[in-house]
């Protein structure tokens, strides 16, 4: 008789396949994390150069209405548009833009803008400013 060796059932260790299945759920994981992370510092840094935007061009809507405060109406609506409210940082781009509505009427529209990896993105407010005199 030949001796048959018998497989046994109760196998110890790791076949390779489970090792391969664990890699591929372990590469998986922590891929997801990796992209959670890039996102989140992504949505961040996003969020704080649209915070700073935002304070820039508040800035300059405050430095054009103490520009009108200072100043009489005719030399405020005369000025307006060559006033330069100041600089900001390289990242930006601040734009003032003063339209005379009426006489007595003007609009002003501050645009800060920037670009980042994700594209060119823009903060934007608007102020309508009237002559004071009017009111005293």
């Amino acid at each position: 008789m030949r001796n048959k060796q018998s497989f046994s059932t109760n196998k110890s260790g790791i076949s390779l396949l489970e090792v391969i299945i664990a890699m591929t759920i372990s590469i998986i994981l922590i891929s997801g994390l990796v992209l959670a992370t890039t996102t989140s510092i992504r949505n961040s840094q996003f969020a704080k150069s649209q915070t700073l935007a935002t304070k820039f061009a508040q800035e300059a809507m405050e430095k054009v209405r103490a520009y009108r405060d200072q100043n009489t109406w005719a030399t405020f609506t005369g000025g307006c548009t060559p006033y330069n409210p100041g600089a900001v940082p390289a990242q930006f781009t601040r734009i003032k833009t003063c339209s005379l509505l009426d006489p007595d009427k003007m609009q002003v529209i501050v645009t800060v803008s920037w670009t980042d990896p994700m594209g060119t993105h823009k903060s934007e407010l608007t102020s309508y400013f009237s002559n004071q005199s009017l009111w005293k």
